[in-house]
C-alpha cells in the first residue's frame, strides 16, 4: 500500500490542499523527477466533487476546494480529500499547520 500526505496549511500553499504521493516527486542527487501520472491525478479527480480545481505540479498536487482559488479550506474539506485517497488504496497521514 503507498502512502499520501495532505498538508493542509503549509507556508506558501495557505489557500490550498498539498498532497504529496509515494514514489513520485524529486529523487536522487540529481533531482530527477518521477511525475505524477494524469492517470493517478484523474482518479483522485474522479473522487472529489467536480467543482473542485487540480493543479498537478508533477512532484505534488495542489487541490483548490470548491475551484475557489484564494478561498481556503475546511476540516470537511480535508477529509474528501483523505477518504479519496483512502478509496484508491493510500495509506494517509494529514499535516494541519
Amino acid at each position: 500500500m503507498s502512502a499520501a500526505t495532505i498538508f493542509a496549511g503549509q507556508g506558501g500553499h495557505e489557500h490550498e490542499l498539498v498532497v504529496n504521493l509515494e514514489g513520485y516527486g524529486h529523487h536522487g542527487s540529481r533531482g530527477d523527477l518521477t511525475a505524477i501520472p494524469e492517470a493517478v491525478e484523474g482518479a483522485i479527480a474522479d473522487g472529489l466533487p467536480e467543482s473542485w480545481k487540480i493543479d498537478n505540479r508533477g512532484s505534488r498536487l495542489e487541490i483548490h476546494p470548491s475551484g475557489r482559488r484564494y478561498a481556503g479550506w475546511d476540516d470537511l474539506d480535508v477529509a474528501a480529500v483523505e477518504a479519496c485517497l483512502q478509496a484508491l488504496g493510500y495509506t494517509v497521514k494529514v499535516v494541519r499547520s
